[in-house]
């Protein structure tokens, strides 16, 4: 299954300028990707086949997975360690808005949307990341059009995970700030 891995070349070494590429075994990105979140869309074939299409890179504390702005050429999953999702305020300052541990997936949104990344992500602690590059991901489509589907829910159940959780965080501050004056 390693044909579904991108060909090395100058876009390809641009878009993973970070970390270590690491060797892992087929069956420990197996072990990886099931328990993660995504394990649920997935059977053991088809994470098998979809672990012979990532990348394993580890950073250090402080490494930037990517910054706000970057164009986004893959998909990152946490397989362990930790990382801190950072998003610029008005005042130019980096503010935490998330942090996240193993099994989380990070950077979907300029998969899908093809648009610069809406947030930083830096490794808080040293962290093993399995990387789904934007050309691993179109060879999927034409080779395992199943996979490529679940991938495509994951990324929607995710999204929409996210914005549901951003509804109510936003309530909560118009609540707690007084701004809730307006009734229907």
């Amino acid at each position: 299954m390693d044909e579904l891995l991108p060909t090395t070349g100058a876009k390809m070494s641009n878009t993973l300028a970070f970390g270590q590429r690491v060797k892992w075994p087929l069956e420990d990105r197996v072990k990886a990707l099931g328990e993660s979140e995504w394990s649920a869309e997935f059977d053991h074939d088809q994470l098998d086949r979809l672990a012979s299409a990532v990348v394993v890179r580890e950073l250090g504390q402080g490494d930037t997975l990517f910054r706000e702005g970057d164009p986004g050429y893959f998909v990152a999953i946490l397989a362990q360690g930790m990382a801190k999702v950072l998003k610029e305020g008005d005042d130019d300052m980096d503010h935490l808005i998330a942090e996240v541990g193993a099994g989380s997936c990070l950077g979907e949104m300029a998969l899908v949307d093809h648009r610069p990344r809406s947030a930083s992500v830096i490794a808080s602690r040293t962290s093993v990341m399995l990387i789904l590059t934007v050309e691993a991901f179109q060879a999927l489509g034409k080779k395992e059009p199943r996979i490529w589907g679940l991938l495509n829910q994951r990324f929607a159940r995710s999204l929409s995970e996210r914005l549901r959780k951003t509804s109510e965080d936003m309530v909560e501050i118009i609540t707690n700030t007084g701004f809730d004056s307006e009734r229907y």
